[in-house]
């Protein structure tokens, strides 16, 4: 954990390991919890989120072509496409996926629908185990930093005539990331 002593705040990051169960083709995670913005909410208004990384380790034998798709997206919103922040299609048959997204996200301490800010979607594909069986161990970091007030010249990002690289590799998976190029 980093400290900004001069501000007198703090970076944050969250680590978690869950396992994916086959008792339907779907699962929806809370990437999000009450206990991470309770410390806060008395001495904050907002949270910035900065990074989130995810990876996918198999709990199945290798060299199988199951696959899956994920969505990490912004529950908070309706519209599925628009809600997007980041998706990969892939298959573990080689080993374990890594992804990594830069959201640039801020959530207000006091909206009641924080919690649903970051929310990861699955679909698995092929995966003929029994029901209960564990076949996916997500893995996700998300790094987070409490702030006072939003400051609009803290962290300005315009996209305005710059073209946007969209990071893939198609190697090993279908994961696009946006990021300006410098």
């Amino acid at each position: 954990m980093g400290t900004f002593e001069t501000l007198g705040l703090k970076q944050v990051v969250k680590t978690t390991e869950e396992t994916l169960t086959v008792d339907s083709d779907h699962a929806t995670f809370k990437l999000l919890s009450e206990s991470d913005f309770a410390p806060y909410r008395e001495t904050c208004k907002f949270m910035y989120i900065g990074l989130i990384q995810v990876a996918f380790k198999p709990l199945t034998l290798r060299g199988f072509l199951e696959s899956f798709i994920v969505a990490l997206r912004d529950g908070r919103n309706k519209n599925w496409k628009k809600s997007l922040i980041g998706t990969v299609q892939t298959s573990l048959a080689y080993g374990s996926v890594y992804f990594n997204v830069y959201p640039n996200l801020q959530i207000s301490l006091t909206d009641e629908n924080s919690l649903d800010a970051l929310i990861l979607s699955i679909k698995l594909h092929g995966y003929d185990c029994m029901p209960g069986t564990e076949v996916i161990c997500i893995c996700y970091k998300i790094y987070y930093k409490p702030i006072h007030n939003l400051n609009p010249m803290c962290r300005m990002m315009d996209f305005k005539n710059k073209t946007i690289l969209m990071e893939t590799n198609f190697c090993r998976s279908k994961v696009v990331t946006r990021r300006p190029i410098k």
